[in-house]
């Protein structure tokens, strides 16, 4: 196969180019322009809108319960098994969410997602106390209504204070979402073991950390 006709006056080889050069802010770059001109633009503004568009793909929301609070809080028997940690969202922050779903639905009390493969990072904040710190522990975790088995995005949770004794609980979870947890959606269950536990002023604070929708 012949080669292209030369175009330029000389040929150069990869090693004329091997120097690396230090980006500055304000140099700029060619770059090929929609209407096919040739333009410029500088490293600053590049960097700029490459930013804003990588935000634009990620986002994240903030979720308070305001039913039950310390002087009206939620009991949880060891005898009602596994229950959704409530969460009513009466105050909310959407405003970064950059996403066609919200992150967490009162109505349903499930957790969404928006794209097969997206990755969040969701912390659940709460305090808890029980009247016997010696025999209860607390189970926290994911249950799907679909198949995937996500209540291995969990932890348990112990009351090293003491009886009746205000505990504050911070815990970060993350997961990546499959079909299943897009067409399902979860919920935060939450079980008491050995003794009675009593809760408020739950949050939930989701970010997603990589979108998969491209």
């Amino acid at each position: 196969m012949p080669y292209p006709e030369k175009r330029y006056h000389r040929q150069e080889t990869a090693k004329e180019y091997t120097k690396v050069y230090t980006l500055e802010s304000t140099d700029e770059m060619a770059v090929k322009q929609e209407d096919g001109m040739l333009g410029y633009i500088s490293v600053s503004d590049l960097t700029s809108y490459i930013n804003l568009r990588t935000a634009e793909k990620l986002g994240w929301a903030r979720y308070d319960d305001t039913q039950y609070t310390t002087s009206s809080a939620f009991t949880l028997t060891t005898g009602a098994g596994e229950q959704t940690l409530p969460n009513n969202a009466g105050n909310k922050i959407e405003t970064h969410l950059h996403s066609s779903v919200s992150f967490y639905d009162s109505g349903s009390q499930k957790i969404q997602v928006e794209n097969s493969g997206d990755v969040y990072l969701c912390t659940v904040v709460f305090d808890a106390k029980t009247p016997n710190a010696n025999a209860c522990h607390l189970r926290l975790q994911l249950d799907s209504t679909g198949t995937t088995p996500y209540e291995r995005v969990g932890k348990d949770l112990f009351f090293g204070k003491g009886n009746d004794v205000w505990h504050q609980f911070h815990e970060v979870f993350q997961w990546y979402a499959d079909e299943d947890f897009v067409t399902n959606g979860n919920r935060w269950k939450v079980q008491a073991f050995g003794a009675n536990v009593i809760f408020a002023n739950t949050i939930f604070f989701i970010q997603r950390t990589q979108n998969h929708s491209t």
